[in-house]
């Protein structure tokens, strides 16, 4: 039994609750109540669906009028041990105390906190995770990987001394296979097996200063740009047949994201090469065309030679000579047209004289000394210009340098057999012949003698 006030568990024989102190009455009808708030027990199956009722009993108020009542902000316990009644009878509720404000915030601060750790974990997960990792993957983009290969360059020996004239810069636009190997860290053949795999099949053109070529070109600058465009297959043209060739080229380029991870961007991408910095990369020099005047050193050098010919005339001819002029050195041999140029101790080329006349020429006469246009362009490939290609020549033939040549006419060595003609009949004449005759004679036998 329990205490109508306080709750307190009582003993059945107790007039006054030990806790409270309230008086304790025993209703009379408190078997009845009992009974009546048992539960139904149909006698027989028949009946299990007529329960029999009873008239609800009166409040607990109506039974003990004498009681306390409760009051609305007393908290009301529920003890484990004290029965529940269902149905008619009365049990007492427990009111909630009102949630104080510290409470409240920290339920709403828990709540903020929550909400603010969710969206760090989806901007984690979402965004930033993802981002790292696309930032640590190597992105390709297929024109990055376009550069020069230059004529002239010996690539084989890494010591060689290359050199490139600038205005005269000529060779061909290839994959940088070198830079691909150095960006995903592989072997340079690994790089060259991934470009051919499907690199090699794609379209691309190249631009120089407005004129497009196929992969060489040449009489480039230093200063030049080349645009290098790589096509990528059915990239928003709607043609069939290159949607299927990139169907076919994603699957390739598939196993090469996965297998080296990287990521090819799949689009048309186009770069800009300077050809400054592809010549500085590879260490090649450039050099500025060098202007010789080389007829002038000719004419100047006094390397003409004037010979007396037939008669007043005069015939020209070149002597052997050799010059060095701005680390270029000029050679000709007696009696050649050519004139041999060379550079670093190589011969570059060979340059022919050519003369407007050479023979018949009398005292101020003029010549032209020239040489062909051919071999002045073949120059400047090798950074060699003259500054002409033709001179004039004045002939200066004196008289005195041909007298040696009448001094026979004026002796007349011919006539004086003429006038001793008629003094070979003498007989002192011929005896002063014959004596040296046969001394000899003499001289000779005297010799074997001995």
């Amino acid at each position: 039994m329990f205490c109508s006030k306080c709750g307190n568990q009582i003993s059945e024989n107790s007039a006054f609750c030990e806790n409270c102190g309230a008086p304790v009455q025993i209703p009379a009808q408190t078997e009845e109540i009992k009974a009546d708030t048992a539960p139904y027990q149909p006698k027989h199956e028949e009946e299990a669906f007529e329960p029999e009722y009873t008239q609800a009993p009166a409040s607990p108020q109506e039974q003990f009028p004498d009681e306390p009542q409760q009051y609305p902000n007393q908290p009301q316990q529920q003890y484990p041990n004290q029965p529940q009644q269902y149905g008619y009878g009365y049990a007492p509720t427990r009111e909630k105390k009102p949630m104080s404000p510290k409470t409240k915030k920290i339920i709403i601060f828990s709540a903020i906190g929550a909400g603010v750790l969710a969206a760090i974990l989806i901007v984690l997960f979402v965004v930033i995770i993802p981002a790292i990792k696309d930032a640590n993957t190597t992105k390709i983009r297929l024109a990055d990987y376009r550069t020069v290969k230059f004529a002239n360059v010996n690539y084989d020996d890494p010591n060689a001394k290359n050199e490139v004239l600038d205005g005269k810069i000529g060779g061909a636009v290839v994959w940088n296979s070198k830079k691909l190997a150095k960006d995903i860290e592989v072997d340079e053949s690994v790089a060259e097996r991934i470009l051919s795999s499907y690199a090699n099949s794609l379209s691309k053109e190249q631009t120089l200063n407005g004129k497009s070529f196929s992969s060489s070109f040449s009489g480039a600058k230093k200063d030049d740009v080349i645009s290098a465009t790589v096509f990528w297959p059915g990239d928003g043209d709607g043609n069939i047949l290159n949607q299927l060739a990139e169907k076919s080229l994603n699957s390739k380029v598939d196993q090469l994201e996965e297998q080296y991870d990287i990521k090819i961007v799949r689009e048309t991408t186009t770069a800009e090469i300077k050809i400054s910095d592809v010549l500085e990369k590879q260490n090649i020099t450039v050099t500025e065309p060098v202007e010789v005047d080389m007829l002038g050193k000719i004419v100047e050098g006094n390397y003409i030679e004037v010979k007396p010919d037939y008669g007043d005339y005069c015939e020209l001819k070149t002597k052997q000579f050799s010059f060095e002029d701005k680390g270029f050195k000029f050679s000709h041999d007696k009696d050649s047209s050519y004139v041999d140029v060379y550079k670093n101790g190589t011969k570059l080329n060979s340059v022919y004289l050519s003369f407007s006349d050479k023979y018949y020429l009398k005292n101020n006469d003029k010549v032209t000394i020239s040489v062909d246009s051919y071999y002045v362009t073949d120059l400047e490939e090798h950074g060699l210009k003259l500054t002409r290609d033709s001179i004039d020549y004045t002939v200066k033939y004196e008289a005195e340098t041909t007298a040696p040549s009448t001094a026979p006419e004026t002796t007349a060595p011919t006539t004086a057999p003429q006038t001793t003609a008629p003094a070979t009949t003498s007989p002192e004449t011929t005896a002063d012949t014959t004596a040296p005759e046969t001394t000899a004679a003499n001289t000779t036998e005297a010799t074997k003698a001995a």
